[in-house]
């Protein structure tokens, strides 16, 4: 037989005889794959459930297993033959993965799918190639723009990946300038698929993103730019509250940094009732019952919820508002109540919580006491600030306000290292400069050259 030629009955019976013809089990074929997939299922959820487990719990999982089965519906109708292959916009998968998710749980479950996906092996080298890049260039993103910038690097890298397959293989120049063009527009294809995609995420699903928190960390938001006109003193306090402590024990010292930036924006519909704000001016509290003032305190949780609300700020965010006080006592107030004789409930002077339930609201809500008395303190000698540190989280562990926080005793202890630090390179001692003509040879001094 020819190729071309009709197999007849008899040729068939022939080929048969000659044990040529082999007979497709699907049945067989059909339980071997299931097999492979069941296999290859349980080794994923072993990985991510290890060493993702925290996505695995997140908003952002369903939606990604979701995304790549579209993916991979779209893949099996359009792209399975020819060189169409090479205008497969793949990179999607492990760029949007790891903006979602994390590094393990995007390069997890691409190769996961790369495996189900790919059956020529130089293929599979390609796009493993490209998509180890892809993971790695997506998390360094920090705005929307780069998306674009993003897909072209990998519709370049790939396209050099191609050529030299090709190169191997002796394609024809053509080929090969084929494989190139169709790289390229595959990467672009990427950029701007991803570019459409992580706001519908984001918004349908309600997913917080490392990128929509540094467009929020901008100070020219409308909220920032307020706090900063309407309350310094809380802006400036805002600042330095979280960011490096959430970074020493694994949290996401990105989403503290900007959940400090917002944590007291409820301050600014009473600025002046905050010490922080009132810049030497008369303490309007002096005026009014200790009742009153614990509430005007305690409602700046609340407060903030609503002009956050109002500007469709992300749920975490919201919640590190109501939480960085926990059930906290406003100890002052409810001191000066009883000292004045009035009939009063404990209750009455607390926050309403909830208490933290994460490291990072955890983190706000220990930063958030320690810089405002670190500030206030008279003495900040090293020794005096430590001294002080250690005793108010002390105080807040015994008060219960870490006890829904998935947090460690030996996590503490590397945050409370991670706030001297902080405290100390703000608040150091400085030289006391004698005045102009006092000493001639300031300069010469070995202090006021090594300050």
């Amino acid at each position: 037989l020819k190729k071309g030629d009709v197999i007849t009955a008899d040729a068939y019976e022939k080929l048969e005889k000659l044990n040529m013809v082999k007979v497709s089990d699907k049945a067989r074929k059909s339980t071997g794959l299931l097999l492979s997939f069941v296999i290859l299922s349980m080794v994923l959820y072993y990985i991510l459930k290890k060493y993702s487990k925290k996505i695995m719990d997140s908003k952002a999982f369903y939606p990604s297993l979701i995304t790549v089965a579209i993916l991979n519906l779209i893949y099996l109708a359009f792209f399975q033959t020819g060189f169409l292959l090479y205008l497969l916009p793949f990179a999607i998968v492990p760029i949007i993965l790891s903006i979602l998710g994390d590094k393990v749980f995007a390069i997890t479950l691409s190769v996961f799918n790369l495996v189900l996906l790919t059956r020529d092996e130089t293929w599979f080298l390609i796009t493993l190639g490209v998509t180890v890049v892809a993971i790695y260039q997506a998390s360094a993103l920090v705005n929307r723009s780069e998306f674009v910038k993003l897909g072209v690097f990998l519709g370049v890298f790939q396209a050099v990946l191609s050529v030299a397959y090709g190169l191997v293989n002796q394609f024809p120049m053509t080929i090969l300038g084929l494989l190139i063009i169709l790289s390229v527009f595959s990467g672009i294809l990427t950029g701007m698929i991803c570019l459409a995609l992580l706001p519908f995420f984001e918004n349908t699903f309600d997913i917080l993103t490392n990128i929509k928190l540094l467009e929020l960390s901008d100070f020219s938001h409308p909220l920032l730019r307020n706090l900063l006109v309407k309350a310094s003193g809380t802006f400036h306090h805002s600042l330095m509250v979280g960011a490096r402590a959430a970074e020493s024990v694994g949290a996401n010292a990105t989403f503290a940094r900007v959940a400090s930036y917002y944590h007291d924006i409820g301050k600014m519909k009473r600025p002046n009732f905050f010490v922080e704000n009132q810049k030497g001016r008369e303490n309007p509290h002096n005026h009014i019952k200790p009742t009153l003032s614990a509430l005007i305190i305690i409602s700046h949780t609340k407060d903030g919820v609503a002009m956050g609300k109002k500007y469709n700020l992300p749920k975490e965010i919201l919640d590190i508002m109501v939480e960085h006080h926990g059930t906290t006592l406003v100890q002052y107030f409810y001191n000066k109540a009883k000292e004045e004789g009035e009939e009063i409930r404990e209750q009455d002077f607390r926050y309403s919580g909830p208490k933290p339930r994460t490291k990072e609201s955890a983190i706000i809500l220990m930063a958030d006491t320690i810089e405002a008395a670190v500030r206030a303190a008279e003495d900040k000698t090293k020794e005096n600030v430590e001294s002080l540190v250690r005793y108010l989280i002390k105080y807040k562990i015994e008060d219960g306000q870490l006890s829904s926080a998935d947090i460690t005793l030996r996590e503490i202890e590397v945050i409370i290292k991670a706030f001297l630090d902080v405290l100390q390179g703000a608040y150091h001692q400085r030289i006391q400069y004698p005045k102009v003509g006092e000493n001639k040879k300031l300069v010469e001094d070995e202090d006021f050259k090594h300050e």
